[in-house]
């Protein structure tokens, strides 16, 4: 619809020159999806991938809809993965979007500051990172503000066995660990921005990778730091599955959004007192 009325979808995130000095940026991009609310908050929509799949259309583009018929302006993250994915790649493509976004604020009539992000899968395990305020993985190494929230699904905390496979494919020839070695609950600190997450008991991608070692250990790092969050362990919502229609965790984007702007509003109101 936004094609088909001459609005701009696709946005390059690096310069002609930074593609010519690293040529896998080419494939960096994001997809605008105007909200109804002019001067808005903006969300940036992270899908998760498997290693030479990624998922911004199933999981991006149908949480963008529904993003827009709350009214929100989002942006779904087109980010590297595979062999492409070498020296931390997908987290400057995080803060590469962030960038981007908001110094072209006014042009995409949306507010710069306590955005969210929203992310899935693997995808939520870039996110917890680029989330948190460490110096060589969090926004602050990226020079970029903090979310206002993070909003995830069926989030990745560990690749626990799978690391060493993630390694040979994604970067055999690294100097030390990547992103993927990290587990986000450790970078938990309490100065980590409020959090709503979620998975399923009956999915099954996250038990290939040892369900313990996942949401349950978010959620005791959250409660342990003291961050704002709320967490929900449905019955029947399986990976993949990104807003969840037709099972238990159906309107959880309606319910994270809320959450998310009660947070932002109780910054304001504590920054105004």
């Amino acid at each position: 619809e936004n094609y088909n009325s001459g609005i701009q979808i696709t946005y390059k995130l690096y310069t002609d020159e930074e593609i010519a000095a690293v040529p896998t940026r080419q494939k960096a991009e994001i997809y605008y999806f105007p909200g109804s609310d002019p001067g808005g908050k903006f969300v940036l929509v992270i899908g998760g991938n498997a290693i030479h799949t990624s998922a911004e259309m199933r999981e991006g583009v149908s949480t963008a809809e529904w993003l827009n018929e709350l009214g929100y302006t989002c942006f779904v993250l087109r980010y590297r993965i595979g062999d492409q994915a070498t020296d931390n790649a997908p987290l400057e493509d995080v803060s590469r979007a962030v960038r981007y976004i908001t110094e072209h604020a006014e042009q995409f009539h949306v507010q710069p500051e306590d955005y969210a992000v929203l992310a899935y899968s693997s995808g939520g395990q870039i996110a917890g990172l680029f989330a948190s305020d460490s110096d060589t993985l969090g926004y602050k190494a990226y020079g970029v503000s903090k979310p206002g929230a993070l909003l995830l699904g069926y989030p990745v905390n560990n690749f626990f066995e799978l690391k060493p496979v993630w390694g040979l494919l994604i970067d055999p020839y690294a100097d030390g660990p990547r992103y993927f070695d990290y587990n986000v609950s450790d970078y938990i600190t309490p100065d980590y921005p409020p959090v709503y997450h979620w998975y399923g008991k009956n999915d099954v991608t996250l038990a290939k990778m040892y369900t313990p070692a996942q949401g349950r250990v978010i959620e005791k790092a959250l409660v342990k730091n003291g961050v704002p969050h709320i967490f929900h362990h449905y019955h029947n919502a399986p990976h993949k599955i990104g807003p969840g229609r037709g099972t238990d965790a159906e309107g959880w984007i309606t319910e994270a959004v809320a959450f998310w702007e009660s947070q932002t509003a109780a910054k304001a109101a504590d920054t105004a007192a």
